[in-house]
């Protein structure tokens, strides 16, 4: 069972959570593309460690791949690696850009480290063919549980917005003691809302 008074999510809730929320919900309907091309990204990163990471044009944040599954997965990150984990999973048609404004905020403030992955096929992640990937609820939360431990991150908040919802609830249920609260941001919470089609 999560509980909102977890260790750790305390800091997250009780001090910035409200502002989290107030603050994503401003900048998910005022969102931004950065005016760069996957190739120009990707031409920026060593091709010999698409691991390593990039930094934006604000230094709260740096970007990177991370190949997982054997998919080079992009990804956001900022603030200390050691402060309370903040992970956030995008709806759909977007991407991890949905969070850029409210990361480099919160990175900012230096008491939080926060990330954000586009999923296969979304933003500047790969687009593995839908015979070699399925693009199910399931198979996208396995492929973030995996980026999780690759970027080793051991405890953490879930921010879900749309997609990120199911993917998010996938995650609880199959491992949920590396995660101290959730923050839902309009999406389905309940088994009502999926149909059984």
């Amino acid at each position: 069972m999560i509980s909102w008074k977890s260790v750790g999510a305390d800091i997250v809730i009780e001090a910035i959570g409200v502002w989290i929320i107030a603050t994503a919900l401003s900048v998910t309907v005022q969102a931004q593309v950065i005016p760069t091309t996957r190739d120009s990204l990707q031409h920026a990163v060593s091709s010999h460690v698409p691991e390593a990471p990039m930094r934006s044009g604000h230094a709260a944040l740096h970007y990177g791949w991370h190949t997982v599954d054997g998919i080079h997965l992009f990804y956001r990150e900022g603030g200390p690696a050691n402060a309370p984990t903040l992970v956030l999973l995008h709806g759909s048609p977007t991407s991890s850009i949905m969070y850029q404004t409210v990361m480099e905020q919160l990175a900012a403030t230096g008491k939080l480290h926060v990330i954000a992955m586009d999923y296969p096929s979304y933003g500047y992640s790969d687009a593995p063919d839908h015979r070699q990937y399925s693009y199910t609820f399931d198979h996208i939360a396995q492929t973030v549980a995996h980026f999780l431990v690759a970027r080793n991150i051991q405890q953490y908040t879930l921010y879900m917005q749309d997609y990120g919802v199911p993917i998010g609830f996938r995650l609880i249920q199959a491992a949920p003691n590396p995660i101290s609260a959730i923050i839902v941001q309009n999406g389905v919470i309940h088994l009502d809302g999926f149909p059984a089609a």
